[in-house]
């Protein structure tokens, strides 16, 4: 070689290898989202070809993950003692992203939206849940409960709307589900079944990600790698931005006939859902930072879509 000559070195080694845990995670994420498109009767064929519809599903999947990673006892436990009020306000975060899953599968094989306080899966219920703590409650329309007690006299049922059938892009013919991405060593195939739990990532971009977020929120960077609880908040925090740009930034989506309202209204309608549980998360980072004004403000345009209110 020549004085002042560079050795050319292979892209990869110029731009960094991505470490195996960013990559397995990567491979998780995207086996997911196929296993969500074929339970929901999506051809893949329209995953691959509809921006849109990939949208769409993945961000039910982050939802569903995010529900499981700041929800699942097992998982958390170790919060409950240690400090108590990130572990309410995971839970918070957790039920935000429930409803939210709940309101963007409506109309897939049938699914609606129940406010029903008296039964499960109320998104009034998990609502009223979220916004306890910050001195506000989640009720039925003034009425609701005087034509209930009319159907118990009457045994008459009033019906009640039901999301419009899904067509066109959104429906298809049954497909067999994914294979996994690759075979593990360690034997463990349902790996790729889980989200991944609070703690589990500590792969160097993930722990680049904690770093620059806990700068965000003036906390030393390197407390995400000794402390579990700040590592499970801004994980929540990491991909819970991502969920709001998701659901934010639809400009350029094409259309996706068949769903109504079109899949971006639906996009457009659970963003503030995201932005509320990033706020309660970083409320267990910074106490205070979340106000029942924002409270408000967020959930008002959620709760008019379901004709729900905010109780004294």
């Amino acid at each position: 070689m020549k004085r002042g000559e560079v050795p050319a070195f292979p892209v990869d080694q110029k731009l960094g290898v991505r470490s195996l845990g960013a990559h397995e995670q990567e491979a998780r994420r995207d086996y997911q989202i196929d296993n969500l498109a074929r339970r929901l009767d999506i051809p893949r064929t329209r995953l691959r070809e509809n921006p849109t519809v990939q949208r769409y599903v993945s961000v039910i999947r982050d939802a569903e993950a995010a529900s499981e990673r700041l929800g699942t006892y097992s998982t958390k436990a170790f919060m409950r003692e240690i400090d108590p009020v990130a572990h309410e306000r995971t839970g918070q975060a957790s039920l935000l992203y429930v409803v939210e899953k709940r309101m963007l599968k409506a109309g897939f094989r049938g699914r609606a939206v129940s406010v029903d306080p008296e039964t499960a899966n109320s998104i009034t219920t998990d609502l009223d849940r979220v916004v306890q703590p910050y001195g506000l409650s989640v009720d039925v329309p003034e009425g609701w409960e005087e034509a209930r007690d009319w159907e118990v006299r009457t045994g008459v049922e009033i019906p009640l709307p039901r999301p419009v059938p899904l067509r066109g892009v959104w429906q298809g013919p049954l497909e067999f589900g994914p294979f996994d991405p690759w075979h593990r060593v360690d034997g463990n195939d349902r790996f790729w079944d889980l989200p991944d739990w609070p703690n589990e990532r500590h792969d160097r971009e993930h722990m680049r990600a904690l770093a620059a977020e806990a700068s965000v929120q003036g906390i030393d960077p390197d407390r995400p790698r000794t402390d579990p609880v700040m590592h499970t908040l801004l994980t929540g925090v990491v991909y819970g931005r991502e969920l709001i740009r998701a659901t934010e930034d639809l400009e350029g989506l094409p259309p996706a006939p068949g769903m109504t309202p079109p899949a971006q209204e639906r996009l457009r309608r659970v963003a503030p859902l995201n932005r509320l549980a990033v706020g309660v998360l970083e409320d267990a980072v910074r106490p205070g930072s979340m106000t029942q004004e924002r409270v408000i403000v967020e959930l008002t345009p959620v709760l008019a879509a379901y004709d729900l209110r905010f109780a004294v």
